[in-house]
């Protein structure tokens, strides 16, 4: 049976699920997965737990944050072959878009987000934050280049 979906609470949701198959508050199993990958990566490198790790900008004296990472390389050849696995893939993708979502929002899947910012920004330019586009303003004068140009207002960035 696959992972439900988790509430706002973290509580599993009651009801049911792909082809009628009923599911209750499976909120365990996904605990569980989260704890499989804590296990390979904090735990077997000895790396702080999510819990413990620094937000991003904020380790005290310059240090790293320690942020673990676990690699798995798996040949689809050892196993059902790589046909299989490409059309398998590409109907877990497809069935994980189509599934209701809370909301306005689509469910995505991994690089989605990444496609839609790649999108937005071939259409409307990069947005950038008024220091970042000053300090940028400020290097191209300094090397003798054109200063970027706002996407927002078409205006060059003071």
């Amino acid at each position: 049976m696959a992972l439900s979906p988790l509430g706002a609470s973290g509580a599993g949701h009651k009801g049911q699920g792909h082809k009628g198959q009923s599911y209750t508050g499976q909120g365990h199993k996904g605990q569980g997965l989260a704890m499989a990958v804590t296990l390979m990566t904090a735990v077997l490198a000895d790396a702080p737990l999510d819990w413990e790790l620094d937000h991003i900008g904020q380790s005290p004296d310059g240090r790293g944050r320690r942020v673990a990472h676990f690699l798995l390389c798996l040949d689809p050849a050892a196993f059902a072959g790589p046909d299989p696995f490409r059309r398998r893939l590409a109907d877990l993708v497809a069935t994980t878009r189509r599934a209701p979502a809370a909301g306005a929002d689509p469910v995505l899947s991994p690089g989605d987000p990444e496609r839609l910012r790649a999108g937005e920004a071939a259409r409307h330019g990069i947005p950038l934050d008024p220091d970042t586009a000053r300090a940028l303003h400020a290097l191209a004068l300094r090397h003798g280049v054109e200063a970027p140009v706002s996407a927002a207002d078409h205006r060059r960035v003071p």
